[in-house]
């Protein structure tokens, strides 16, 4: 229990953190815009726009989510991977107001796959992404995770997604794996509560 705490205090550390960097990141992007306008590179300004907006957006689907702790988890383990060159995505289609397992549970589970999908693709050589797609069927919430790597032997990659496996088979929910070359896809489904 008191695990999940630290892990809870280190989220919001690392949500404030996140906060810091994109109030920069936002002042550096309006440079940007503001210098091509000066430089009558309109065209180059409004693709730029777009780009970023795109980037906002996909951003912008993780505070769908209804619990603010698994919120702040989420962007601060978006931004350790970004931080080690990882691309990353993550794409919520729910609020995921009903889970079937207690908090606790789902923050240990986000904390212990992310760090270690993290871990496995830091030692990846070249193109390394991460995407997690999260939805809901009838009974469940599919995190969907899609992770591409180059220079990670077969060994390395299960010995990533080991850790994981152990803790969702404990956490009662579902778990598949599949592996082709460089990539895998990793399902988890927790259930939903009923109703």
């Amino acid at each position: 229990m008191e695990k999940s705490c630290i892990g809870k205090d280190l989220a919001i550390a690392n949500l404030v953190k996140l906060l810091r960097i994109q109030k920069h990141d936002y002042l550096n992007q309006l440079q940007v815009i503001q210098g091509m306008l000066q430089l009558n590179k309109a065209d180059r300004a409004l693709g730029y726009i777009k780009e970023v907006t795109r980037e906002i957006q996909r951003t912008g689907t993780v505070m769908r989510l209804a619990d603010p702790v698994l919120v702040a988890l989420l962007l601060s383990y978006v931004r350790q991977a970004m931080e080690k060159e990882i691309k990353t995505t993550v794409m919520a289609e729910t609020d995921m107001r009903q889970p079937g397992i207690p908090s606790d549970a789902l923050y240990q589970l986000v904390e212990v796959t992310w760090n270690s999908f993290i871990r496995m693709l830091a030692e990846g050589t070249e193109s390394k992404s991460l995407s997690l797609s999260i939805k809901e069927d009838d009974k469940n919430y599919v995190f969907d995770y899609c992770l591409s790597f180059s220079g990670l032997s077969l060994a390395m990659v299960k010995e990533g997604i080991d850790p994981v496996k152990s803790l969702v088979s404990s956490t009662g929910c579902d778990f598949s794996v599949e592996i082709k070359g460089e990539s895998c896809r990793i399902t988890v489904e927790l259930p939903r509560k009923p109703g």
